[in-house]
């Protein structure tokens, strides 16, 4: 078997689900005890890992480039104390061309008890939020808007 190829053999149902994501977009993928931020390392572009047990706050709001023009960055960080996933198009190209096809993109802040929280874009924030929800340890909080 040569080392590029994909493994699609698996012992049972069990190992699969282990490896298939719960939800992703091309911003992130969660899994039942991880977040994966895609393109979050500058300049590696390497994934930043989130475990889900550590999680304590998430919070999101709409792209809305005039609102958010100083308190979000294409990639890295910006005024505040979130450091940004890459999309270079956050806010901006999303706002200009998604609002005409009622289409929302958002803004996820996910806070693990570090000092630097994490910024990335959510192609499908209901969908990932219902997907988190249940994952999420108790005490934490999913709140509309920014930190």
């Amino acid at each position: 078997m040569s080392a590029y190829q994909k493994v699609e053999q698996f012992d049972s149902i069990d190992e699969k689900k282990l490896v298939d994501p719960l939800y992703e977009d091309k911003f992130c993928k969660l899994f039942p005890g991880k977040l994966e931020l895609v393109w979050y390392y500058f300049p590696t572009a390497k994934t930043k890992t989130i475990l889900t047990s550590d999680i304590k706050r998430v919070f999101y709001k709409k792209q809305v480039f005039k609102e958010d023009l100083l308190m979000t960055k294409g990639w890295g960080k910006g005024c505040s104390n979130i450091w940004w996933a890459c999309d270079m198009s956050r806010d901006l190209i999303h706002t200009l061309t998604r609002n005409g096809e009622n289409v929302s993109w958002y803004n996820i802040v996910i806070d693990n008890g570090e000092k630097t929280l994490k910024g990335f874009t959510s192609t499908c924030h209901e969908h990932f939020l219902e997907t988190l929800r249940p994952l999420l340890p108790s005490g934490s909080t999913i709140s509309e808007g920014m930190p």
